[in-house]
């Protein structure tokens, strides 16, 4: 099962992809110095939509076999069996074994796959505090 990103957070990624293209490409309309420059303006904007293009594809989280995943370039991963303790913090769940605590953002995840992590959590049968 993915977690989906919400829609807001990938075109955020997106549009800071074209705004940083647009610098490069009117520092290089200018003529601007010095020249190096632009190549970290372009490399900037190359990352963003690396960046966008991955978190497309991949989304937020994946559960599968009982191990849920954070899909970001250095993938994160709990096995949910050996969940101790789920934790609420403002706007995250913080999920913590005995070796590993992995943090969960509420705030980019689409509402409905919010409501079907939470249904998850729920049936860990663990205590929130």
């Amino acid at each position: 099962m993915k977690i989906f990103y919400t829609q807001k957070h990938l075109n955020r990624k997106l549009i800071f992809a074209v705004i940083w293209l647009i610098l490069t490409l009117v520092r290089v309309y200018l003529k601007s110095e010095p020249f190096w420059l632009n190549y970290s303006f372009f490399s900037i904007s190359i990352l963003y939509l690396f960046s966008y293009f991955y978190s497309k594809k991949n989304q937020y989280l994946t559960i599968e076999n009982e191990v849920l995943t954070v899909n970001n370039l250095l993938k994160r991963q709990i096995d949910l069996s050996e969940v101790k303790k789920v934790k609420k913090h403002a706007d995250s769940y913080i999920l913590t074994t005995d070796n590993t605590k992995l943090i969960i953002n509420m705030d980019i995840i689409a509402s409905e796959s919010q409501e079907n992590l939470k249904a998850i959590l729920d049936n860990l049968e663990l205590e929130e505090s």
